[in-house]
C-alpha cells in the first residue's frame, strides 16, 4: 500500500535534499558519528544499511502507523485538532549518528501547518536488541515525570526494499532543544543550535544545566528502591538544552536502564548509604563527556560541582521522609554528606566508581579524578551547609 502524503527525504535540513538514484542513496548509512570523515563514511568499511535503506523502512513505518495516528500525535504535541485528511506531505531530515539510533525529525504539513515529532531508528544490533525495552521505560517515565521525558505515540519496524526489518518508534520532537558538549580544557560548554550555529553557554547557564540534570536524575531516583537512570551520557547527546532569553530548559531523551539497587524492604540506613553512592556517582559522571561532541573525554571543571548537588538536593526535597527520621530527605542527606570523615567520603566514592563498569575510559579517566572531585564535592557539601535549607524551586 502507498503512503499517500508526498515524502521527502534531507540530511540535518533542507539544503541537503536525498533523492532515490543519489549516490548518497545507496552510500552506507554511518554506524555512529564518529564514524564519519570529512562529513562522509570512513573508506573501506561494508554498508550494513544504506542511506536509501534507512528512508525506505522509515516510509514503511509511517505507512503501517497510517494517517490517522500521525494526525493523533501531532495534535498532541500542537494542542489544536490537525485533521488526518490535512495532512499533505512529511519531511525526514535524518538528524544524527548515534551508536544505539539514528534519530530523524519528521515536519508533517497540514495544509502548510508544520508539526515537527521525531522518528529514532535502530540500525545497529544493539540498538535493534534494545529499542523495545528503552520505548517502555521511557513511556513509564514520561507518565511518572512528564515535564522532563518526551511523548511516546507508537512503536514497531519499517522494511527496507530489502525486507529488512528496522525497529524505531515515535515520539515528541523537542523544537528548539540542541545538543551542548564541553570544549576547551572542560571550563566551557557549548550548544549545538542549528538555527545559529555552535555558541558558547554563558557561566550563569552552564551552571544551570548541571543543576538541572542533577535535578532531573534525582527526580526519578527512587529512595526506597534504589532505582536510578543508569548508564547516561552526557557524550551521547542524552540531555538536550534550550536557552532562551537567559532561561534554561532541559529535557531527557533517553533511558538506557533504571535499575535497583536494593532488595525490598531495604533498611533505612541501607536507603541513606545508597542514596550518597548514587549521588557521588552522578556528580563524577555529569563531570564526563566528549570534546565538542566527538572527540576525547573531557573533565568538567569545577563550576559543575556545586549546581550538581544544588539540583540533587531540590529534588530530594520533594520526597516523603524515611519512616523514623523527623528531617526531610533533602536535610538528612545534606547532613550526611557533611558529617562523613574525609576517608569515608572517599570510600564512598571509590565504591562509586564501579558504576562505569570495568576498564572503560570514563571509569579510568574518573579514577585519575578522584582525590580531586572528593575535595571539590566536599568544600561544595560546606558551603552549602552554611547556606542553609534549600528548597524545591517552583
Amino acid at each position: 500500500m502507498v503512503f499517500s502524503p508526498s515524502v521527502f527525504f534531507f540530511l540535518a535540513d533542507d539544503a541537503a535534499p536525498v533523492r532515490p538514484g543519489d549516490p548518497r542513496w545507496s552510500s552506507p548509512l554511518p554506524k555512529d558519528r564518529r564514524d564519519l570523515f570529512d562529513g562522509k563514511v570512513r573508506p573501506g568499511r561494508q554498508a550494513d544499511v544504506r542511506y536509501g535503506d534507512y528512508f525506505a523502512a522509515a516510509v514503511d513505518f509511517l505507512r503501517r502507523c497510517g494517517r490517522r495516528s500521525l494526525a493523533a500525535a501531532a495534535a498532541q504535541v500542537a494542542g489544536e485538532k490537525l485533521p488526518s485528511e490535512a495532512l499533505r506531505q512529511v519531511r525526514i531530515f535524518l538528524e544524527k549518528h548515534g551508536a544505539f539510533y539514528h534519530p530523524s525529525r519528521l515536519e508533517l504539513l497540514f495544509d502548510g501547518r508544520p508539526v515537527s515529532l521525531v522518528l529514532n531508528v535502530a540500525v545497529s544490533e544493539q540498538g535493534r536488541r534494545r529499542l523495545k525495552a528503552e520505548y517502555d521505560l521511557l513511556r513509564s517515565l514520561s507518565a511518572q515525570h512528564g515535564r522532563w521525558f518526551p511523548r511516546l505515540f507508537g512503536v514497531g519496524f519499517g522494511r527496507t526494499e530489502q525486507g529488512t526489518a528496522l525497529p524505531m518508534f515515535l515520539g515528541e520532537w523537542f523544537e528548539g532543544f540542541c545538543e551542548f558538549h564541553l570544549t576547551g580544557e572542560g571550563d566551557r560548554t557549548v550548544i549545538w543550535d542549528p538555527r545559529t550555529g555552535v555558541r558558547p553557554v554563558p557561566a550563569a547557564q552552564r551552571r544551570d544545566l548541571y543543576r538541572i540534570a542533577a535535578r532531573i536524575l534525582g527526580d526519578c531516583y527512587q529512595v526506597q528502591t534504589g532505582a536510578w537512570l543508569h548508564p547516561w551520557h552526557h557524550g551521547a547527546g542524552d540531555f538536550v538544552a534550550r536557552i532562551e532569553n537567559g532561561d534554561v530548559a532541559l529535557r531527557l531523551i533517553t533511558a538506557r536502564g533504571y535499575p535497583c539497587s536494593l532488595a525490598g524492604g531495604a533498611a533505612a540506613e541501607q536507603m541513606l548509604r545508597q542514596m550518597l553512592v548514587a549521588f557521588l556517582h552522578l556528580s563524577m559522571r555529569t563531570r564526563i563527556d566528549r570534546a565538542d561532541g566527538t572527540g576525547d573525554l573531557l573533565w568538567a571543571d569545577t563550576a559543575a560541582v556545586e549546581p550538581t548537588l544544588i539540583g540533587f538536593a531540590e529534588a530530594l526535597a520533594e520526597k516523603p521522609p524515611i519512616s523514623g527520621y523527623p528531617l526531610s530527605v533533602a536535610a538528612l542527606f545534606l547532613e550526611l554528606l557533611e558529617a562523613l570523615p574525609a576517608d569515608a567520603f572517599a570510600a564512598l566514592a571509590e565504591e562509586s566508581l564501579d558504576f562505569f563498569g570495568p576498564g572503560t575510559e570514563e571509569a579510568d579517566l574518573a579514577r585519575r579524578r578522584l582525590k580531586t572531585h572528593v575535595r571539590e564535592m566536599a568544600a561544595a557539601v560546606g558551603g552549602l551547609a552554611d547556606a542553609g535549607p534549600i528548597n524545591s524551586p517552583p
